[in-house]
């Protein structure tokens, strides 16, 4: 990889290269897996000894699809082809009613994308207060926070401590 040409990552979770579009499917899998976010916030693609700095629109994670568990929860499969349980108290709202989670240990937030917003969406009701929403889940409703911006690709950046 050289550390020429603009390599971005849309907030569909879409790599692109020098404003085209990386359409090889094994390579995009390859990028997201190595993806690494800095101490400093900086996203960076590592392959090997190689690495470039990549331009984030919005979340260096996406989460691609979501089902249901045994236990009631949610298990989220994200962008880097990892899989983790959706911890319900990080999810919040953004602009647009844009849906988010905190992913990682390092709590970076992830956007869901379409299939996996509209069924995590079927367990969110009004909230009783008539202000915002809850999620419905097994150990009772959650409320889900809203933020005003949308958030950056770090924690920092992103809705700071929970």
């Amino acid at each position: 990889m050289s550390r020429e040409g603009r390599l971005y990552l849309d907030r569909e979770g879409r790599f692109f290269f020098d404003g085209k579009p990386v359409e090889n499917t094994r390579v995009a899998e390859l990028f997201h897996r190595s993806l690494e976010i800095t101490s400093d916030g900086e996203i960076l693609l590592r392959v090997g000894s190689d690495e470039a700095t990549v331009e984030v629109e919005e979340t260096a994670y996406t989460v691609r699809r979501v089902r249901d568990l045994a236990d009631g929860g949610i298990l989220l499969s994200l962008n880097d082809q990892s899989e983790e349980k959706l911890d319900p108290r990080t999810l919040f709202m953004g602009p647009g009613d844009d849906l988010y989670c905190l992913v990682k240990r390092e709590g970076y937030p992830a956007r869901l994308l379409r299939s996996a917003y509209h069924h995590v969406a079927l367990r969110l009701r009004e909230a009783p207060s008539g202000a915002g929403y809850v999620m419905v889940y097994p150990t009772g409703p959650i409320p889900i926070r809203t933020i005003p911006r949308r958030p950056g690709p770090t924690r920092s950046e992103g809705q700071g401590d929970q």
